[in-house]
């Protein structure tokens, strides 16, 4: 359920450079089995610290991705997961999972402004000489993107025979995700709040499992949330000025944040699937 955050989720602009990203850290863990093996428990803990850390960020003016160094960010937690598979039930067995995540910046006082952002709202540093406007925002401190602080799994499965060579098989399996940044620039509104999904699957198939049939259910509970998002090009107002928030929609004088496009995950879906092993 850990989410290390990647050394380079896009390709770079021609003609970009940046420094090397290193990591330390380690990991630490138990395994174990009881109640006449039919408890697994096992728990893992991480701790890990990066020094120029690389983050991609959306420019506006260019239309494109970069990447750029945040200095330093800290990414430690603990993981636990738990299966129970009764002996007196066989064919069920359920699962748990879960996770704290602590990932933030230690240093990043160079991250890139969102539109709109004015100076009193904490866009005012690295000043342009030239246009004396600000471009960048201080983010240490804050969690890293699209990194809940809690994560969860749950669910369980059943098979049973129905007939002679026949086999019916049910599982549903729950998922749960704090909220999170999933914005490159840390807009407020670029910001995805706690869920909850639930997916199920019922099979029909045969004991060699040669073939099977099966309706599956995917976000059952039609929650939609975004897992990317950037400053759409041409809305908003500018960045680090001394202007005031705007309080009034298309008011003039003030500053306004952009729109934001986002990458949503897939709503409910319900598919049939026939296959045949052979």
């Amino acid at each position: 359920m850990r989410d290390i955050p990647a050394a380079r989720s896009s390709p770079p602009r021609p003609g970009q450079t940046f420094q090397p990203e290193h990591v330390k850290g380690g990991e630490i863990g138990l395994k174990s089995r009881f109640a006449d093996r039919q408890v697994t428990f096992n728990l893992t803990g991480y701790w890990y610290d990066y020094s120029g850390f690389q983050v991609s960020v959306f420019d506006t003016i260019s239309r494109a991705f970069r990447l750029q160094n945040a200095g330093t960010a800290r990414v430690r937690g603990i993981e636990a997961e738990l299966r129970y598979s009764p002996a007196s039930v066989p064919g069920l067995s359920f699962h748990a999972t879960g996770a704290f995540n602590d990932a933030k910046f230690r240093r990043f006082d160079t991250a890139d402004c969102y539109q709109g952002q004015t100076q009193a709202l904490g866009c005012n540093l690295v000043q342009n000489t030239a246009t004396g406007v600000f471009t960048a925002q201080n983010l240490s401190g804050k969690r890293l993107r699209k990194a809940p602080q809690f994560a969860a799994t749950f669910g369980g499965y059943y098979e049973t025979p129905v007939s002679t060579g026949l086999m019916l098989g049910l599982s549903v399996d729950g998922s749960y995700s704090g909220g999170y940044e999933y914005g490159t620039n840390y807009q407020p509104l670029a910001y995805q709040g706690a869920y909850a999904k639930l997916d199920a699957t019922l099979r029909l198939f045969s004991e060699d499992k040669r073939w099977e049939f099966a309706v599956i259910g995917r976000n059952l509970t039609n929650k939609l949330n975004l897992i990317n998002g950037i400053d759409r090009t041409g809305t908003g107002s500018g960045k680090g000025t001394a202007l005031a928030s705007c309080t009034v929609a298309f008011q003039t004088g003030c500053a306004a944040m952009s729109d934001i496009i986002g990458t949503p995950t897939m709503p409910r879906t319900v598919a049939l699937q026939a296959t045949f092993r052979y």
